[in-house]
């Protein structure tokens, strides 16, 4: 009986070892192994690309021409009377008047005819000669000068001017978003936002 339980004895020390190194030892992975599927109704992600066009607005300065009628002075000789009224003494012959006078007798020529006849003595009218009268009278002394008067036009002048002008082009992008989807397939609603003009 003693025998028995020795022989038992001396076989679990021999067997201890090996049942621990095995008990330590980590267990070899499984190849293959099908990941663990998320739980019904559970909402997950993804990457979606899309292109926007957005819009660029730029500012370029551009030439502008025009027309501006600006005043121009130039120079012309005229001839102007800078005369004045000047007082002129004028000496008018006096008038002749019918005078009585007693002229002697005597022979004379009749003017008419021509003949030579005896005039006898007596009053008779002679037309008389007046002394001379003087009169003021005003008169206009001209006195004509060359001078450069101005002369104003408007003539037209081409002008130029930088004007802003703003262009739009635009510039095709990529972008990324995270789109929420149901593990039952669905997709889940988005929000997109507009893109604004960019300067």
């Amino acid at each position: 009986m003693n025998s028995i339980r020795n022989a038992t004895f001396a076989i679990i020390l021999l067997c201890w070892p090996m049942r621990a190194a095995v008990a330590h030892e980590p267990a070899p992975p499984i190849a293959n192994q099908p990941t663990p599927a998320p739980p019904a109704g559970a909402v997950q992600y993804r990457d979606e690309y899309y292109t926007v066009r957005r819009p660029v607005i730029e500012t370029q300065m551009r030439e502008q021409r025009y027309v501006v009628y600006e005043p121009v002075t130039t120079f012309e000789n005229q001839q102007i009377d800078q005369g004045g009224w000047v007082d002129e003494q004028v000496i008018k012959p006096g008038r002749k008047a019918l005078r009585l006078r007693w002229l002697k007798g005597g022979w004379t020529v009749d003017p008419a005819t021509g003949r030579e006849y005896w005039r006898l003595p007596m009053l008779r009218p002679v037309r008389e000669q007046q002394p001379p009268e003087v009169e003021m009278v005003r008169t206009w002394k001209p006195n004509v000068v060359t001078i450069e008067a101005p002369k104003t036009t408007y003539a037209p002048q081409v002008h130029v001017r930088q004007v802003p002008v703003d262009t739009v082009r635009y510039v095709e992008e990529r972008r990324v978003r995270r789109v929420p989807y149901s593990c039952d397939g669905a997709a889940a609603p988005v929000l997109v936002v507009p893109s604004e003009p960019a300067r």
